[in-house]
């Protein structure tokens, strides 16, 4: 399937998402590092994620773009790329799973200096990773769904995905606190059973200082990372990083840890990068 269409919508949308974002739409604390961010504003994201998977080493590439289409509701896509290959040898690249979907919020505000936002987000995977018949991409898809693994339907080759996060994030100047719960499901195209998969996470964040915000997130997923069956498990991580305000620019870097069980054999340590503009 060619990728030039989801590219290029992801081209025109990044620029309709520099478009300013209005003050109802301002966030409640940071951008978390792998939680959704519930603020209904307009973003254009690029990620970085990288890990050494045994004898392997895995960079995931996500493009995001989140458009405010109303006043409590965004549009999300995200296109991921990756690199995957054995320590030593030319990394070889894979494309990941198309999704489409959507955000909304509500803000409640608590006295003069807090409040919370609880919402939703739902999309859709389309399968535009190479499938099945592609071994040698199928086994780098399958190399990078534990560096993805708070996202794993990214790399499902020949399946579609759902998936559905609950969200509620307090304003606690100068903390703040985040909270998910979600399921996903992959569906595949052909005859295969469809799997399921439970994600949730807890984010601390505390202002350092103006512009500058330290987080430690807790971040978990149960079930399913991908296709096939063998590929169940569970993992509980914790990341520990730092989130930038500058303008309209809020740059992150993050570094990943086990705290126990494993996705697909694997235990990864996960560095990793975002830009994000407002």
């Amino acid at each position: 399937m060619s990728v030039r269409r989801p590219i290029l919508a992801l081209l025109v949308l990044a620029g309709l998402a520099l478009a300013p974002a209005s003050a109802a739409a301002q966030a409640v604390g940071p951008r978390p590092l792998h939680l959704t961010d519930l603020t209904p504003a307009n973003v254009f994201s690029l990620g970085t994620s990288f890990a050494r998977l045994g004898s392997d080493n895995g960079l995931v590439l996500p493009v995001g773009i989140d458009l405010r289409i109303a006043e409590e509701i965004a549009f999300v896509a995200e296109l991921p790329f990756g690199y995957a290959g054995p320590s030593g040898s030319v990394a070889q690249p894979v494309l990941g799973n198309l999704a489409i979907g959507a955000r909304g919020s509500r803000y409640v505000q608590m006295g003069l200096d807090g409040g919370f936002r609880y919402g939703a987000a739902l999309r859709g995977r389309v399968p535009t990773a190479p499938g099945l018949g592609a071994e040698a991409a199928s086994m780098r898809s399958a190399s990078l769904r534990p560096v993805s693994f708070y996202r794993s339907e990214r790399w499902s080759p020949g399946a579609a995905a759902v998936r559905l996060d609950l969200g509620l994030a307090f304003d606690l100047d100068p903390f703040a606190i985040d909270l998910e719960v979600g399921g996903s499901g992959i569906l595949p195209i052909d005859d295969r059973p469809a799997v399921m998969a439970l994600h949730y996470g807890l984010l601390f964040a505390a202002k350092a200082f103006k512009g500058m915000w330290t987080l430690v997130e807790l971040a978990g997923a149960d079930g399913a990372i991908g296709l096939p069956e063998d590929s169940r498990g569970h993992l509980l991580t914790i990341s520990a990083g730092l989130r930038f305000e500058i303008g309209r620019f809020s740059p992150s870097a993050h570094v990943t840890f086990p705290i126990t069980g494993e996705l697909g054999g694997q235990q990864p340590i996960i560095f990793a990068i975002e830009m994000a503009s407002f």
